[in-house]
C-alpha cells in the first residue's frame, strides 16, 4: 500500500539535496519517458532562448547604428520590432497555453512543458 510512495520519495529524494551533483546525462536523441521529453524541451527551450535573446540584441544594435532613409527613422524601426516581438510573445503564450494542452490531451501523461515565462 505505501510502496508507490515511499518509491517516489526514493527517485526525489536525491533531486532535492543540497549537495551540488553533476547532472544526470541525458541522451536527448533517445528520450522516451515524459521526465526525459521534459528535460530535453527545457534543454532546448533554454538554448533557443538564448539565441533569441542573442539575435534580438544584435537586431537593436544594427537598428541604432543605420541609416535609415526617409520617412523612417531608427526610433520607429525599434519600436515597430518591439511591436512585433509583443505580438509573436502573445501569440506563442496562447498557442502554449490553450492550443498545446489540447493536442496533447487523451494520453497516459501529461504534456512535455511549454516554458512560458
Amino acid at each position: 500500500m505505501y510502496r508507490p510512495a515511499i518509491l517516489a520519495i526514493a527517485l526525489l529524494l536525491p533531486l532535492s539535496s543540497g549537495h551540488a551533483q553533476t547532472p544526470n546525462p541525458i541522451d536527448c536523441t533517445k528520450a522516451a519517458t515524459t521526465m526525459e521529453l521534459n528535460y530535453c524541451a527545457d534543454r532546448d527551450y533554454a538554448e533557443a532562448d538564448r539565441a533569441l535573446n542573442e539575435a534580438y540584441k544584435k537586431a537593436l544594435a544594427v537598428i541604432a547604428k543605420s541609416d535609415n532613409p526617409a520617412p523612417y527613422t531608427a526610433a520607429q524601426w525599434e519600436q515597430e520590432l518591439r511591436t512585433s516581438q509583443r505580438a509573436w510573445i502573445a501569440f506563442r503564450d496562447a498557442d502554449c497555453k490553450g492550443l498545446v494542452p489540447m493536442e496533447w490531451s487523451g494520453g497516459s501523461a501529461p504534456p512535455p512543458r511549454c516554458s512560458v515565462a
